[in-house]
This record gives C-alpha cells, sequence and structure tokens, in this order.
C-alpha cells in the first residue's frame, strides 16, 4: 500500500512560530510531528497491505493528525474510507485504489482527539498525545540521587538531571542537557537537546526546542519556546 500526503496550502499559518522550519520539523514527542505523523499513519500501511486491500493508496493532509481511536477506526474497515473533519466535513484522509477521493467510500469523522494543525498550541495537544502514553522509562543520561519521579522519563545521552528535581508525569529530555537543581516539571513537556533549565524552574506542559536556556527562578507553562 502507497502513501501519498497532500500538501493543503494552510501550514503557513504556523510561519509566527516556525519561521524557516517546516511544520513537519517541529519537535513534539520523542522526534518530529513528521516522523510522529508517519508512525501513526504506518498502522494503517501495514493493516490495509496484510488484508484484502492491497495495493490501495493512503491519502492525507500533511497537517492533519489521526488519533489513535481514528487509526483503530480505518484498521477496522475493509473497504474504501474517507475521513472529514469538523461540522463543514473538510477531508483529510481517504484510502482508495487511486489518489483521487473514492466515490461510494464510508465516511468516517474524524474524533475530538483528532487535529487539524491550524495553531501552535496544537502542537501541544499532540505533544500531550504522545508523551503521556509513554508506558516506560528509559535513561540514557544521568539521573543523579534525590531526584523524585512521579510518571515516566526519557533521558537523553549526555544529559544530567541534578538532585531535587521533581518530575510529575511524564516527561522527555534530549541529549547533552543540564537541568536542575530543584526544578520541578509537570504535564506532558518536551526539553530539546543542549538546553539548560537553571535552579528553581518549573516547567509545566510545554515544548522546549533545541538549545533552550530557562534561566534560575522562573516559570514556563503551556508554551512553546523556539529554538536557541
Amino acid at each position: 500500500m502507497k502513501l501519498n500526503i497532500i500538501l493543503s496550502g494552510k501550514s503557513d499559518l504556523l510561519q509566527p512560530l516556525t519561521c524557516t522550519r517546516k511544520i513537519f520539523g517541529c519537535p513534539v514527542g520523542t522526534s518530529t510531528l513528521g516522523a510522529e505523523i508517519g508512525k501513526r499513519l504506518s498502522r494503517i500501511l501495514k493493516q490495509q497491505s496484510e488484508g484484502a486491500n492491497d495495493g490501495r493508496v493512503l491519502s492525507a493532509l500533511e497537517d492533519f493528525w489521526p488519533s489513535e481511536g481514528l487509526i483503530e477506526d480505518i484498521c477496522g474497515v475493509k473497504k474504501d474510507v474517507v475521513v472529514y473533519y469538523g461540522d463543514k466535513k473538510e477531508i483529510v484522509m481517504w484510502i482508495g485504489k487511486g489518489q483521487e477521493v473514492p466515490e461510494g467510500a464510508e465516511w468516517i469523522q474524524a474524533d475530538s482527539k483528532s487535529l487539524l494543525i491550524r495553531a501552535p498550541w496544537h502542537l501541544l495537544s499532540i505533544n500531550e498525545d504522545i508523551i503521556g502514553s509513554i508506558g516506560r522509562t528509559v535513561i540514557n543520561g544521568e539521573v543523579r540521587d534525590g531526584v523524585t519521579i512521579d510518571g515516566e522519563i526519557i533521558v537523553g545521552r549526555g544529559t544530567v538531571i541534578l538532585p531535587g528535581v521533581y518530575i510529575e508525569g511524564n516527561v522527555v529530555f534530549g541529549e547533552n542537557c543540564k537541568i536542575g537543581p530543584n526544578c520541578y516539571f509537570r504535564g506532558s513537556t518536551l526539553v530539546g537537546n543542549k538546553c539548560h533549565v537553571g535552579q528553581s524552574v518549573e516547567v509545566k506542559n510545554s515544548i522546549l526546542m533545541d538549545k533552550v536556556s530557562a534561566g534560575h527562578l522562573s516559570y514556563i507553562g503551556d508554551s512553546i519556546i523556539g529554538s536557541g
């Protein structure tokens, strides 16, 4: 089964956030938006290719985020599918024998956890979706004694989490970061590579891109901080 990504022409609404960064390159979860969308769509590709629908084409808008529930619904359908979003029934994904929207297909409405990415804060929702579902802790860096972890974390190589840091919920730390001491992380937070989060900083449900420096005694909440 082939994958056909459709350029919707609306991703430039994120331009104030991304600058020259393409939307697919924005960090979310454990990698980038493009990679995470690819992971979800790959489940449909695998399921359909193993069944009677082998040889069909999966088409999707580049800035559509399908929920896990929607993916399950699509995988359970054995014929052509059209997925629409919102009251205006905007077509965001379909499966057919060609790249055109198929006629006579089964129509499925995208659920409330699926998103058309039209605003920066949609990346926070996607980040929360991915990081919130992390099921195990993976530590490739160093977590010093005196760190409290109430959730699951991923720690990249070269990253050091200093004593007194309290982590509530799931958090992903990139590579070569220095975290703490005495910081408070909560919600589903992503810290990129080569970041420095100083003493007694609180970070809630946010995305810190690469090379972000958060000075001591500061607060970052429900925010996206650009690279550097």
